[in-house]
């Protein structure tokens, strides 16, 4: 019960203290290079742009960096009011006047807790042509998952006599850290359909990877006797020295000492050069359906990273027969203080698992995003848009949906309010800016951070990105190239005299139709 309220501590926790990234919001603002980082069919209109930490002053004001995570639980579902004498207080779902099935209904099969984290070190583009545009970039990125499935939960609260096997399978963690060095290109087929794409080569840093997470859990009708079967496999790259016992497996481990390694060597080893490899595509396109609807697709991070060095593997598999499981019987008292018996039996069990290992390379995917959506031009200034993105997890799918405003005053400036329903959450309100002054251009864009102000205890997410850029021949919505296009209910103007055609005649008004492949 104990370790059940440590576990909801660390998640309200992280409710206060951290921020998400989806990137919906960013995927309507067209006049930021940033948007060509979630589709690469969408690329600003200027001819030249550059940004990142390693460019002087552009780069570093404000930092461009996006910090990240994904809750599976707000504020709300731990700490809440109780009801009638206990109206007045503050108590948990554990509590005996709160609604447990009501908790535990929330609860996915798998929940999910997210970080990531993002850091462009440079990023440049660049028009060929009327029709062709480049990007080059080098990002440092990083992401955290962490699986807690519903059982280990709902197990130590209602007991063996409600869960017989309870399966545990989905209690994972996976952190990556890499660096990405991407080249995009953009390019129009006609002038109301375009395509892009982007080939990402990865450099592995460093790496823990849960490959399988298959766990189960028996209880025997008339004792509590336990028993497991397991299929449970984590890999990493991690700097540890493995010691192995007299049957060969996994006795100690123990962190490298870097003490007597020189900074220079530590970088180049485990930074720089580490021989882990891997790639990565991004594809889209937009189509203008009509002068005032354009529709959009994409996938996102398709891809992989094969990890080659300072590889180790740690394996458990099979059942109490083969040590791969566990029987536990319970604990001895003797001369045993209570406070140290949970430790005992936690480590008793520990101690029930024996880890094979190895040293195998092992190949690690992506967590890839797909985007669907479409904008709508009431006027050139005033815009609305939607979009549905889904995130592939280890063990199932994260489906968001976001709806956008977006207001477009001037070559300077552009405005865009969002919302959006983020991880089965619906208090998500999100704005995003870009201010330009002359060739540089400041720009902030969050999913959730109106919505952690006015919502603060019923939020699992928030965005934040920020950054700058350099662009030259930056034309914006309401360019001399945009104007060419009239809209759909846009009236002509009054005040235009009508042309003669020959013999006199007038010429009539063509009427705007939709372009066609």
């Amino acid at each position: 019960m104990n370790r059940l309220l440590v576990l909801l501590s660390i998640l309200l926790v992280s409710t206060v203290v951290a921020f998400s990234q989806i990137n919906n919001t960013l995927y309507f603002m067209h006049e930021l290079p940033q948007a060509h980082a979630v589709n690469p069919a969408q690329v600003p209109n200027c001819k030249f742009f550059l940004g990142g930490l390693l460019v002087p002053v552009v780069g570093q004001l404000p930092p461009p960096v996006t910090f990240a995570v994904n809750l599976p639980l707000d504020y709300n579902d731990v700490l809440f009011k109780g009801r009638w004498e206990y109206k007045d207080s503050i108590i948990t779902p554990l509590h005996p006047n709160a609604n447990l099935d009501e908790f535990l209904d929330k609860l996915k099969k798998v929940n999910y807790t997210t970080i990531n984290f993002n850091l462009n070190l440079l990023y440049f583009g660049f028009k060929q042509g009327e029709k062709n545009f480049w990007s080059f970039d080098i990002t440092e990125k990083a992401f955290f998952h962490f699986g807690i499935p519903k059982n280990l939960i709902t197990f130590p609260i209602l007991g063996n006599g409600e869960v017989r096997e309870a399966s545990f399978s989905g209690f994972h963690m996976n952190m990556f850290y890499y660096r990405q060095v991407a080249i995009g290109f953009k390019r129009d087929i006609t002038r109301y359909f375009h395509v892009g794409g982007k080939i990402k080569f990865l450099t592995g840093v460093a790496n823990f990877y849960t490959s399988s997470a298959k766990l189960t859990l028996y209880t025997e009708d008339e004792t509590n006797i336990l028993t497991s079967t397991s299929n449970y496999v984590v890999n990493t790259n991690a700097p540890v020295d493995i010691t192995l016992n007299d049957d060969g497996f996994v006795d100690n481990v123990d962190f490298i000492d870097f003490s007597s390694s020189s900074t220079a060597e530590l970088i180049k080893d485990y930074a720089l050069f580490t021989g882990n490899r891997g790639i990565a595509i991004d594809a889209g396109f937009s189509k203008e359906w009509n002068s005032e609807l354009t529709y959009f697709a994409n996938i996102e991070d398709f891809g992989y990273i094969k990890w080659n060095t300072n590889v180790h593997n740690f394996s458990l598999i099979g059942d109490e027969s083969n040590s791969g499981g566990l029987r536990f019987e319970g604990v001895e008292m003797n001369d045993l203080n209570f406070s140290d018996l949970e430790l005992l039996a936690l480590d008793s069990l520990l101690n029930s698992f024996d880890f094979e290992y190895s040293e195998k390379s092992y190949t690690t995917w992506l967590p890839w995003k797909v985007y669907a959506g479409a904008q709508y031009k009431f006027t050139k200034k005033f815009h609305i848009g939607a979009v549905g993105r889904l995130e592939k997890l280890p063990y199932r799918l994260r489906p968001s949906l976001t709806g956008t405003v977006n207001f477009n005053p001037g070559k300077i400036s552009h405005f865009t309010l969002s919302y959006s329903i983020i991880n089965g959450n619906y208090n998500n309100l999100g704005f995003g800016y870009a201010i330009h002054l002359g060739p540089f251009q400041w720009f902030m864009v969050t999913d959730n951070i109106i919505g952690i102000g006015l919502f603060p205890d019923n939020s699992r997410s928030a965005s934040i990105q920020m950054g700058a850029n350099f662009v030259l021949g930056y034309k914006g919505e309401n360019s001399k190239q945009q104007r060419n296009m009239p809209l759909f209910n846009q009236k002509p103007s009054k005040n235009k005299k009508s042309k003669l055609g020959s013999f006199g005649r007038k010429r009539k008004e063509k009427a705007v139709s939709a372009p066609q492949n």
